[in-house]
């Protein structure tokens, strides 16, 4: 008999390993019940005073995801550059062009969230309609207006917020925000007040002349290209307006820039955040979903979607996790007003674990397999970007005359496998372009302005290894500033920069780009990056064509046939179809419901499902021993206790 219990619960052991070390938190009684214990500790469910939210760190000056207007200014103002970066690369140095990358500001919620019991909601945007609508009277009775009209309307939806606001939209605060992103980017390149910019000594300037001009043709010194959504377009009016008033003086921007273009896409077609329509990504957000990677993520965070159910009070967790969770906890915390966080967030740091979750779920979706699904959702972008990069190189080598140099290079390019073909190649394809069609007017913009979203920053520094894993704050700004170097012998550059891997050790690579001199410098939210780019370590500036071979993927990625909706979605896509679906709406990340995620990364696993298998048969097995050995103890029982009966047995 005794051999027998042995063998048994030696077999119940084998059994239930897989599952205790899939979830080995299922059965952790003791740290539940002091879990409940706290539950019943908790007062009051939400903070409401000013107090609490000071002492607790939870007031939105001081929570960096809402980018608080107190700190806006000082935490976002663009750095000069080092003296000793100067002195590196010249004194002539020349700043050419910036291309920005923006989130909106801060806005109402994208849907109607039910993230915890008892949550209110009451969103006002009057202040935000009143703002903007009198502005643009004020200024159509003084002078004109800018001709934003369009995106000032708010979009026609069904109305499910308590309030005035619609889903999504931008709030006064965000507007705010961005009109100082203008400053800013007035103030560091665009300067009046003083002949020397705040970044470097010869800064970008503005036509003057349009004054004498019916229709002044703004592509040759702004681009804007945003989403067709209020939140990205209002973002973009915000920044640009401010930026002009910034030069060219409040009253005068009204009369110079009469009509402003701001370019946009059909939704079905925008590639300026992950869009199922417009990208051949369903294949790669698949497997990174299915990853080893993700599904260990997924195990990690079992106790945390436990602690969330029962200290927060979160209903259907595994509809909202992680983009709706994150949704409702940036928009609770950054209103400040009525939208109150429950006290369960404030219990053993459960807050910050949360975000640091969804953040690291969220890195592993967008670092996975080197980046993949990054690169194949910012590819189109990333190309656009590139191209505004060669053409500035291209208009500043025709004004120095300097392209005979360049069509004399790219006749050798196929020659020698040099690394430096990786921006030479694109300079020669727009100079064969040029050949071809002389009459081909090209224009230069001298400030790119790219209005999207976080799922538009996210992916696009992942793409290229600069990201820092983190959830982008409101108004964040992704900037990319092009720089053209002294042109001499002397030029003090440290050769280990083209004595890497990068060039080869190859003396004609390293002579070709001291012909062509051009640097570039990333900053995401005031902070110089450019070290973060791979081959610029400890660099304030790296050479141009680094930033090239790090986005090389882009023509193949674009040479993909695109799919339609129907052809990349299908019946074993249900998961990911929502996931696309929600990102093609919302143009936030949202992540497939947890209990999909589990059942297609758990079940679906071959191991797991032999595992499972197995674990079947060996249960009936032990199920059968069991009532065997019952079958015996019984008349032994009813020996040995003379009041018993098999019932009594049964209820022991």
């Amino acid at each position: 008999m005794l051999k027998k219990f042995t063998f048994i619960s030696l077999i119940v052991i084998i059994n239930l390993y897989p599952i205790l070390c899939l979830d080995h938190l299922n059965w952790d009684y003791l740290k539940y019940q002091d879990i409940f214990f706290k539950i019943k500790q908790l007062e009051s469910r939400y903070y409401t005073s000013k107090y609490d939210c000071e002492s607790k760190g939870l007031c939105p000056e001081y929570f960096p995801l809402c980018s608080d207007l107190s700190q806006f200014e000082n935490t976002r103002k663009i750095p000069v550059l080092k003296p000793s970066t100067m002195k590196k690369y010249g004194p002539e140095i020349e700043l050419l062009q910036v291309q920005t990358i923006i989130r909106h500001g801060a806005r109402t919620p994208t849907r109607l969230h039910k993230c915890w019991e008892g949550m209110s909601q009451s969103w006002n945007c009057d202040d935000l309609v009143a703002t903007v609508q009198a502005s643009a009277h004020d200024l159509y009775n003084k002078t004109k207006t800018l001709e934003f009209s369009k995106h000032y309307d708010i979009r026609q939806s069904e109305n499910n917020l308590n309030g005035t606001c619609q889903m999504g939209q931008l709030l006064l605060e965000g507007y705010l925000q961005q009109r100082i992103n203008g400053q800013l980017i007035a103030n560091a390149y665009f300067p009046t007040n003083s002949k020397e910019s705040l970044v470097v000594g010869k800064p970008l300037e503005l036509e003057r002349n349009l004054k004498l001009r019916n229709n002044p043709d703004f592509s040759k010194e702004i681009f804007v290209r945003s989403s067709d959504m209020q939140r990205t377009t209002l973002s973009a009016a915000a920044l640009i307006t401010s930026l002009i008033e910034q030069v060219v003086g409040e009253n005068e921007t009204f009369d110079l820039y009469q009509r402003f273009p701001l370019h946009m896409m059909d939704m079905q077609s925008d590639y300026l955040f992950a869009n199922a329509n417009a990208e051949n990504i369903t294949e790669d957000l698949r497997s990174a979903l299915h990853s080893k990677e993700y599904y260990d993520q997924i195990v990690k965070h079992q106790s945390l979607y436990k602690e969330l159910a029962l200290l927060v009070k979160t209903p259907h967790l595994e509809d909202l996790w992680p983009g709706d969770i994150m949704d409702c906890i940036m928009t609770s915390i950054c209103t400040g007003n009525s939208n109150r966080l429950p006290l369960g967030f404030l219990q053993d740091n459960l807050l910050n674990r949360t975000i640091h979750a969804i953040e690291e779920e969220l890195a592993t979706i967008y670092s996975w397999d080197n980046s993949k699904l990054s690169k194949s959702e910012m590819a189109r972008l990333l190309h656009d970007i590139r191209d505004y990069l060669i053409k500035a190189i291209i208009d500043h080598e025709i004004k120095r005359d300097n392209t005979e140099y360049l069509r004399n290079k790219c006749k050798k390019l196929y020659v020698d496998n040099n690394s430096i073909e990786y921006m030479l190649g694109v300079i020669c394809d727009e100079l064969d372009s040029l050949k071809i069609y002389p009459e081909k007017k090209t224009w230069v913009p001298k400030f790119i302005l790219w209005s999207g979203h976080d799922t538009t920053i996210i992916p696009t520094m992942a793409a290229i290894k600069v990201w820092d894993k983190k959830w982008p704050p409101y108004a964040s700004s992704f900037i990319i500033e092009l720089y053209r170097g002294s042109q001499n012998e002397t030029l003090n550059i440290d050769p280990d920069i083209y004595t890497d891997e990068y060039h080869h050790g190859n003396k004609e690579s390293y002579q070709l780009d001291k012909n062509l001199p051009y640097f570039m410098r990333l900053l995401y939210n005031g902070k110089v990056i450019t070290h973060n780019l791979n081959g610029c370590q400890y660099q304030e500036l790296c050479p141009v064509p680094k930033f090239f071979k790090e986005t090389n993927f882009v023509n193949q990625i674009n040479n993909r046939l695109v799919k339609s909706a129907s052809e990349g979605l299908n019946s074993t896509d249900l998961s990911l179809g929502n996931l696309s679906q929600i990102r093609q709406n919302n143009s936030e990340y949202k992540s497939i419901p947890l209990k999909t995620r589990l059942s297609t990364n758990f079940i679906s696993s071959p191991n797991i499902s032999v595992i499972w298998f197995l674990g079947g048969i060996i249960t009936a097995t032990i199920i059968f021993q069991i009532a065997k050995i019952i079958k015996k103890l019984v008349p032994f029982l009813n020996r040995n206790n003379s009041g018993a009966t098999v019932d009594n047995y049964q209820a022991l």
